[in-house]
């Protein structure tokens, strides 16, 4: 879905004269990366947690009003 939404976030952006959210180099670079990426060694090494999946989407939202996305 968010292949179908790279104009519209273009045309977004430049009417509001800022950057993109992402781009449709942006979505392959995501695609591309490596599928089996676990959180492991972040956790070992750095420490890292994983939170509630409620909080990240209530944060999230937070940031695209802020941003004025929504």
């Amino acid at each position: 879905m968010a292949q179908m939404g790279v104009p519209f976030m273009a045309r977004y952006a430049r009417w509001k004269n800022r950057e993109p959210l992402y781009t449709k180099i942006s979505l392959a670079i995501l695609q591309s990366a490596n599928q089996h990426i676990l959180h492991d060694k972040a956790g070992r090494v750095l420490g890292f947690s994983t939170r509630p999946l409620k909080e990240s989407v209530a944060d999230t939202l937070a940031w695209f009003k802020k941003q004025q996305y929504l």
